[in-house]
């Protein structure tokens, strides 16, 4: 039953996620990536998968204070509670993988450039992808190859394209 609940949860946390690459704006990148941590932390749980979770916590809180503000303190309260938060939850390189994946993005976002923010997360996606089989999140595997498809995709056609027709 726990492994279903998982599945529901990374189901509604990956259409957040695709959602939210196709955005255009930074403030509604981070708004659906706001929702997708949150499913995503209940996805986790149900999986077992602790510092996972804590890390989805942790980027849904991320999402939400990039958003609101400016300041550079939150990108370094939020990088040292993503490393304390894998100390914490500690279960060898299962807990290093999230770990890493939330320490690149967390500065890939706090840079501001949407099109950055998509590059990067194809990088991020693999150590999730690497991370999710481990974990046994299914669907969310399979929404971490469509992500870095998709995001090719979206940098051809939102970064790449449109410079060439200006």
């Amino acid at each position: 039953m726990n492994l279903l609940l998982a599945q529901v949860f990374a189901l509604l946390s990956s259409l957040c996620l695709l959602i939210s690459f196709w955005q255009k704006k930074r403030k509604n990148i981070l708004f659906f990536q706001m929702l997708d941590s949150l499913f995503d932390v209940f996805q986790y749980i149900f999986l077992g998968a602790y510092t996972a979770s804590l890390i989805s916590l942790l980027g849904s809180t991320r999402a939400y204070f990039f958003s609101k503000f400016n300041k550079k303190v939150f990108l370094y309260i939020f990088l040292l509670l993503y490393i304390i938060s894998a100390i914490i939850t500690f279960n060898g390189l299962i807990t290093v993988i999230p770990l890493i994946a939330a320490l690149i993005y967390t500065v890939v976002i706090w840079n501001k450039k949407e099109k950055y923010i998509r590059l990067y997360s194809i990088l991020v996606f693999i150590l999730w992808l690497t991370h999710d089989i481990l974990v046994e999140a299914y669907v969310s595997s399979i929404v971490d190859l469509v992500i870095i498809i998709s995001n090719s995709i979206a940098i051809y056609k939102i970064d790449l394209k449109e410079k060439k027709i200006k």
